[in-house]
């Protein structure tokens, strides 16, 4: 009984560590653009252009989305373009 409880704390630890690290990659993720804009989710011709991008945008409550020709990104911004 004596090995199981440090080898479940160590798991445990092990568990945090892991999920709290991930959390920072996700976070620098996203990229602000020049304007302050939020631009995250890669545009792709065919699956994913200006209509899924607004969209995704305006749900996320901005009020309308572009997707930038220099990043290849879906831009989010409340401004008027």
């Amino acid at each position: 009984m004596d090995i199981r409880k440090p080898s479940i704390t160590f798991f445990f630890v092990i568990t945090l560590v892991t999920s709290l690290s991930s959390y920072n990659t996700l976070a620098a993720s996203v990229i602000n653009s020049a304007n302050g804009d939020v631009c995250d989710v890669p545009c792709v011709p065919g699956k994913y252009e200006l209509f899924e991008c607004a969209h995704d945008c305006m749900v996320d409550g901005f009020s309308t989305g572009y997707c930038d020709k220099k990043s290849q990104k879906c831009c989010c911004t409340n401004r008027g373009i």
